[in-house]
This record gives C-alpha cells, structure tokens and sequence, in this order.
C-alpha cells in the first residue's frame, strides 16, 4: 500500500479534495492524515512489531 502511494501520490491525495476540509475534523482532514502517517510508516519496524507480538493459539505459554 505504501508503494501504491507513493508511486501514485497525485492520485491518493486528490481522491478527496472535493470533500469538506476541517482541521477539527472532517473526512477530507482526516484522509490527509492518513496519507501522511502512511507515507512515515517504517513498514519494517512495524512488521517486526507485529511479529513480536503475535501469539499463537496453539501455543501453551501464557500471552504476553
């Protein structure tokens, strides 16, 4: 997903520009900030994250 946006930026970023625009919060507001915190995402950090704390259902030690 983070490759589709950046190699489609323009795209992405006007999908909403005819919505409503408040910092207080609307839908093209909040779109933008998607956006960005896609964009900031440190995709490995964040897998290694995930993996870190992932239990498994079959796994008899107790949950972190």
């Amino acid at each position: 997903m983070q490759g589709d946006y950046r190699r489609r930026r323009r795209a992405f970023d006007t999908l909403f520009k005819h919505c409503f625009y408040d910092p207080a919060g609307s839908f093209g507001y909040r779109w933008e900030c998607v956006l960005r915190r896609l964009d900031r995402t440190e995709i490995d950090s964040l897998v290694r994250s995930i993996r870190q704390n992932i239990t498994v259902l079959d796994d008899d030690r107790p949950p972190r």
